[in-house]
């Protein structure tokens, strides 16, 4: 998770929105990828430091079209 995490924050910042960076290779497997992984843990096993809501707004984040 923390990698997706990461991939998501380069992709937004740094990376210039290229998916060639995302673990996923494009938003929306990554995402998905994201919501799968998220949902395999048990409530006691999710992270502390990343909520699903987390992971909704980096996908808002992600999928919206950049106007310059």
């Amino acid at each position: 998770m923390s990698r997706c995490i990461q991939d998501c924050k380069y992709f937004l910042g740094c990376g210039s929105r290229f998916s060639k960076y995302l673990w996923g290779c494009c938003v929306e497997n990554h995402i998905q990828a994201m919501r799968i992984l998220w949902d395999s843990f048990s409530d006691d096993e999710k992270p502390e430091w990343t909520s699903l809501e987390e992971i909704e707004r980096f996908s808002k984040k992600m999928l919206e079209e950049e106007i310059y």
